[in-house]
């Protein structure tokens, strides 16, 4: 395959998936891999009509495309080739992991709230479990004050 097609491979996954929708992109042996930020804006099924791209997924806060041992490569070089933002893998893992503990602050803020204006009855706990993301389960109680209003 010429490379000119891998480089048409490269922009149709740009286009498809958005440019501005990706934050950065690395790849492993098989797989293009995506941080994004809105996996509902991708055309997934656009996506995999692509005649190199053997099937997608999301993971582990990353958006991946299968493409196969060397083409992923191949790909990977054209989308640097057009200036699209890249990591390393490490710099990747790092930056969901980064994202992952944004998440929990935004779920521990969020539940913090709900218990500050007193969604349950006067005599029962809250207990909240939250799974915002795969491996992120946290438990809060708390007892209502009788009587508290919200006003936020």
């Amino acid at each position: 395959m010429e490379g000119k097609d891998y480089r048409k491979a490269a922009e149709d996954i740009i286009r498809i998936v958005g440019k501005d929708n990706i934050v950065s992109a690395t790849h492993c042996a098989t797989r293009l891999r995506l941080i994004v930020k809105d996996k509902e804006a991708i055309d997934v099924k656009k996506l995999e009509k692509l005649p190199l791209v053997k099937g997608t997924f999301f993971n582990a806060g990353q958006f991946q495309i299968i493409l196969g041992t060397g083409i992923v490569n191949k790909v990977y070089e054209e989308i640097e080739n057009l200036g699209l933002k890249t990591l390393s893998k490490k710099e990747q893992d790092e930056a969901i992991k980064n994202q992952q503990k944004g998440v929990k602050r935004l779920v521990i803020g969020v539940a913090l709230m709900r218990l500050r204006c007193g969604e349950q009855s006067d005599d029962k706990p809250l207990a909240k479990v939250i799974r915002p993301a795969r491996h992120l389960v946290i438990t809060f109680t708390c007892y209502h004050i009788p009587g508290r209003i919200c006003t936020d």
